[in-house]
């Protein structure tokens, strides 16, 4: 069985994601501040003609969060936990089909939600559970990561 994910650049690290939930990829998307706001869902962004959150995945990897009115160079629109969300990047690459055998148990990385590992790019790259962070989030759940140290193995290789 093959599992398609889409790698994704945030900050200095590469990630996986389910290709299955990415509707598109989109270029720089000015969205807008919501006051009071999580870190983790920090406003929202315009698309096809209705007001969709943005994610924000650097907050729960301890990386530099977006400050407002910043962007990255791509938008992801993905359907998780039946709602769409804009998930900001710093780049993202064609979609990767990746056997059963080629995704290994958390070993290497250590990111938050992430629930295997695979090689790509010459690196272990984690692979995220997207639908996971989304849903704690709308839960109100997510995890305390504040004041984390920034070890994330070879995920993080430039």
């Amino acid at each position: 069985m093959m599992r398609a994910l889409v790698p994704a650049k945030i900050g200095q690290a590469w990630i996986l994601l389910d290709a299955e939930i990415i509707r598109e990829i989109l270029g720089a998307e000015v969205w807008l501040p919501i006051p009071g706001a999580r870190a983790e869902m920090p406003g929202v962004i315009a698309w096809r003609g209705r007001a969709i959150p943005v994610v924000d995945l650097a907050a729960p990897f301890g990386f530099e969060r977006l400050g407002t009115m910043e962007s990255r160079p791509r938008t992801l629109i993905a359907t998780v936990a039946e709602s769409i969300v804009a998930v900001p990047v710093d780049a993202a690459r064609e979609v990767h089909a990746f056997s059963t055998s080629d995704l290994r148990p958390c070993s290497i990385t250590n990111l938050p939600y992430t629930v295997a590992e695979a090689e790509l790019f010459q690196r272990v790259l984690a692979v995220v559970d997207l639908p996971q962070f989304v849903g704690e989030i709308l839960g109100g759940t997510t995890r305390e990561l504040h004041g984390r140290e920034g070890g994330f193995g070879h995920a993080g290789a430039g």
